[in-house]
Order: C-alpha cells, then structure tokens, then sequence
C-alpha cells in the first residue's frame, strides 16, 4: 500500500486511493490477479473458444526436433536408425512430420548402401573374374603387370562412383536435418527406393 508522507509527518493515501476504497464492492483483500471460481467448472468445457487458434508450439519444436534427428540418425546408423524412430512415431498423432522424415532418411539411406554395396560387389566379382585370370595367363611378369594396371581402371572407377555416392549421401542428410529443424518437409532431391511412406 502506498503511503504519502505529509510535512507534519501524519501518513495519508493518495487522492485517488480513496476514491478506489470508497467504491462499493471494494474489497482491500482481493487479489486481482485471481481467476473467479466458475460454477461447474471442468464439466463439458470446450478448452479454447470456438473460433480460436489452438498454439502448439511446444508439439511443433518437438516434431521438427524429431525430424532432425530422423535425417541425422542417417549418418550415425545408416538406414537402422530412421527405422527405428520411424516405427516409433508412425501412430502418434501430430507428429506426421516426423514420420515422414524417417521414412524418407530409411529410403534414401537404403538406396544410398544399395548403391555402394552393389557397386563394390560388381568391382569384386570384376576382379575375380577378369583381373585374376588375366594375370595368372601371361607367363611374363612385365605384361601380367600392365595388363594388370588396365584392368583396375574399372575398379577405381567403382570406387570413385561409391565415394561420391557416400558424399552425396552426407551433404542431403546434412541439408535435410537443417530444414527439417525449422519445419520444412525435405525432399531428398535423388530418387530413392519408396519402401516407407
């Protein structure tokens, strides 16, 4: 409560104080911060009004979090772990998002080790099949040699495709982490193999 002081010392309230105090229904002990008890309250109660934005935003961070870590998880545990919180979150209402970034990182990072994979196989089977024979046909160590350094361009093409595609794979996961923080739906600009939707 404030106090005036007055010249003589006697303690006085402000003009308008009494004008607030000499109202009525003034009651010097309510709190006007308090929210009136309401008859029958938390029976059949809408909880907003009619007409009123509903703000999630603690359920929107939460789902582009979500999101994230389902591009990222890309890079930590391949395709696994976009499964995982793929399966985890498919039903829970609100969280679409998330889903659906999970199942684009487990597509895209199946069809990214699919890639690789077969183009390292085909470079072994290449190796066993036609570099293997060739050198052990040439009786002279000079020509098993250069026939040799031939034969392994195609490998090291097969590599270079694996590492680009590797490469690729890390900068998509990397970008689509980064939108789908701030609530974008990424698309990975590469076609992928649609197992998950």
């Amino acid at each position: 409560m404030e106090v005036c002081i007055r010249p003589d010392g006697v303690g006085q309230q402000p003009q308008e104080w009494n004008i607030v105090m000499s109202q009525p229904n003034f009651d010097p002990n309510h709190n006007p911060y308090q929210q009136n008890p309401q008859p029958n309250q938390g029976q059949h109660q809408q909880p907003y009004p009619p007409g009123q934005p509903i703000y999630v935003t603690q359920q929107t961070n939460d789902v582009s979090t979500v999101a994230m870590w389902g591009h990222l998880s890309g890079l930590l545990g391949g395709f696994i772990i976009p499964l995982v919180i793929w399966a985890i979150y498919k039903d829970k209402p609100g969280y679409e998002l998330a889903r659906r970034a999970a199942a684009r990182a487990f597509n895209f990072g199946l069809t990214g080790y699919l890639i690789v994979l077969i183009t390292l196989l085909s470079g072994f089977v290449y190796i066993f099949t036609m570099v293997v024979p060739g050198m052990a046909s040439t009786n002279d160590p000079s020509t098993a040699v250069s026939s040799a350094m031939g034969m392994f361009a195609p490998i090291t093409l097969m590599v270079l495709i694996s590492c680009v595609v590797q490469v690729l794979m890390i900068i998509f996961q990397i970008v689509a982490a980064v939108k789908s923080n701030s609530g974008e739906d990424y698309k990975y600009p590469l076609p992928t193999l649609p197992i998950l939707r």
